[in-house]
């Protein structure tokens, strides 16, 4: 007779996304709209070696990327190219 172990696996239950800009919740109707910067700085940089990352709300992105000299690149359903 065979014995099969059932392994129990503890997981995490997302209860909010808080963007990093303004604070506010990114729970909009039944999911989470908000976008995921990060930054891996190189060599000769004062943050050399350093990754940060951030998620920010639709609202925030749309300001940020307003500010930007050059458009952001969109593409549809898939990833920016």
């Amino acid at each position: 007779m065979e014995r099969f172990i059932k392994q129990l696996k503890e997981v995490e239950l997302l209860e909010d996304v808080i963007c990093d800009r303004c604070g506010k919740t990114c729970l909009v109707g039944g999911g989470y709209e908000y976008a995921i910067l990060s930054a891996n700085w190189g060599y000769e940089s004062l943050k050399d070696g350093e990754q940060h990352r951030a998620q920010i709300c639709e609202g925030c992105y749309d300001a940020v990327v307003k500010d930007m000299k050059i458009n952001v690149q969109v593409g549809g359903g898939g990833l920016v190219s």
